[in-house]
């Protein structure tokens, strides 16, 4: 069994979804290659790359880290550039379009030095923890906010729609307003909707946020705005109309202390050598060597992860 580090927004997913997906991606003594990355994930990296370029040269930034270039090539793999240069731009020239980059400048305007794209690490209640934030910052009043962009359904056959709560829905038309059961409240400098706290809305997305916040200071449970502008697709020929669902809201103490809970677990079974703790040590023990054989396997270039995976849920 490998060492873990730490644990991630991801890897937690991972552990939910699958603790034997978690076991052969984290843990098994052969580690299996990344799979390649997708045009969906490529398209979101793009956008990414474009978007933070441009705020962080607006908000006065000089750092060679974050020329469009520099981004683009560190989050987008070599098979998905040409492609993805020019969709990534034009899902950023539809977010200008629809008035949500100069949303999101005037509140970034607002706050202390944000930051961008920046990796930060460290120990929350005995856990290592990583994260990479999209944006962060502190505003005037004090408030932690963390922010956060999604893509969803860019190569999508249908249109996609926004998760409910959204306090803006923009487009290349107008503002479409608000989500009907959407309930904005003004707090500490900030409209909020507390009609849908985050887990309402995604609880991936709130699991994400809060790592972040815990990561950057804010207590177990306390108070962070949480961010997520959610661009939406619909099919239109080689360019998906695109829309913009700002969430403006907060991630719930229980929530967040669940969260925590769930980490605490995952790292136990991981330092502990007893994974599978409903079981007894040795049957533990013979369920991950099955999954390191597995892994190994994985490991060969005709392995085949979803045959794999498919096998071990019929066992």
């Amino acid at each position: 069994m490998r060492r873990l580090e730490y644990l991630s927004p991801t890897s937690i997913d991972k552990f939910r979804e699958s603790p034997e997906e978690f076991y052969v991606s984290y843990l098994a003594d052969a580690k299996p290659p990344r799979p390649p990355q997708t045009q969906p994930m490529a398209v979101g990296s793009a956008f990414d790359a474009y978007v933070k370029s441009h705020l962080h040269a607006a908000l006065g930034g000089i750092d060679p880290r974050f020329e469009l270039d520099t981004l683009f090539e560190a989050q987008v793999e070599p098979h998905n550039r040409d492609w993805a240069r020019a969709a990534g731009k034009h899902v950023f020239q539809s977010y200008n379009n629809a008035g949500a980059l100069a949303a999101l400048l005037s509140e970034l305007e607002q706050g202390c030095n944000p930051n961008f794209e920046v990796e930060v690490s460290g120990v929350v209640e005995s856990i290592p923890f990583l994260g990479r934030p999209d944006i962060h910052y502190t505003n005037r009043f004090g408030h932690t906010v963390l922010h956060d962009f999604k893509v969803n359904g860019y190569l999508g056959k249908r249109t996609t729609s926004p998760a409910p709560g959204y306090l803006q829905l923009r487009t290349t038309n107008g503002n479409k307003g608000a989500h009907p059961k959407a309930s904005a409240i003004l707090h500490k400098g900030v409209t909020l909707n507390l009609s849908h706290l985050l887990e309402d809305v995604d609880p991936k997305w709130a699991t994400q946020l809060s790592i972040y916040a815990w990561l950057v200071g804010v207590s177990i449970g306390g108070e962070f705005v949480a961010a997520i502008d959610q661009l939406v697709c619909s099919p239109n020929g080689d360019q998906p109309t695109i829309r913009v669902a700002e969430h403006r809201t907060m991630v719930g103490a229980i929530f967040q202390r669940a969260t925590l809970y769930d980490a605490r677990m995952i790292w136990l079974r991981c330092q502990s050598g007893h994974f599978y703790p409903e079981v007894s040590l040795a049957e533990s023990q013979e369920k991950c060597a099955l999954l390191d054989e597995q892994a190994k396997m994985l490991c060969q270039p005709d392995g085949d992860r979803e045959k794999y995976f498919a096998e071990v849920c019929r066992r």
